[in-house]
């Protein structure tokens, strides 16, 4: 039982560590924030650019296969765990007697 405490404590604790590290990394190499310089101080572009179109843009291909099959995945798993304890448990709890 206490090795299954400290097992669950390290899991834990390696889940909370690789959550916050990237979030830990990208807070410490932000910059300071850039000045604003004063409007008589930006010159005239040379060459004006046309905003870019707003269109959307087309979905990863991992969020477009894998995130659908994980889900379903998900779900056959959850299905079969219930169908497996109605089975094992439930089918055996009573007896018809004659």
């Amino acid at each position: 039982m206490r090795s299954l405490l400290r097992l669950l404590a390290a899991l834990l604790l390696l889940s909370a560590l690789l959550t916050l590290a990237p979030g830990a990394r990208a807070l410490a190499s932000r910059s300071a924030p850039a000045t604003v310089a004063a409007a008589q101080e930006i010159p005239e572009p040379a060459v004006t650019v046309p905003p870019p179109d707003e269109s959307e843009p087309e979905p990863e291909w991992t969020f477009r296969y894998l995130v659908p099959a994980t889900v379903l995945l998900g779900l056959v798993a959850v299905v079969v765990t219930v169908v497996q304890y109605f089975v094992r448990v439930v089918r055996t709890r009573y007896r018809v007697v004659k």
